[in-house]
């Protein structure tokens, strides 16, 4: 798993453009594909270094909740 610099780095950025994200003026479905597409990017952020490769952002979520030991509930919003 990534060091913890890399994580409080990805936590302040990923906060920032969520923010960004919500106060925009734009569809909610395009909210949600930048939201989508931000959840993605932080995913390969924290698993670039372990060698595996992924089928889609499913299978990585799913590995970082087992490696991590987060809530599984988070999950379902794949």
């Amino acid at each position: 798993m990534p060091n913890q610099e890399i994580i409080k780095a990805i936590d302040i950025e990923l906060i920032e453009e969520v923010e960004v994200i919500n106060n925009e003026s734009i569809e909610l479905k395009d909210k949600s594909a930048r939201l989508r597409s931000l959840l993605e990017r932080s995913c390969k952020a924290l698993t670039q270094n372990e060698g595996i490769q992924f089928k889609d952002l499913y299978k990585r979520l799913n590995y970082l909740v087992e490696r991590t030991r987060i809530d599984k509930g988070l999950t379902d919003y794949r």
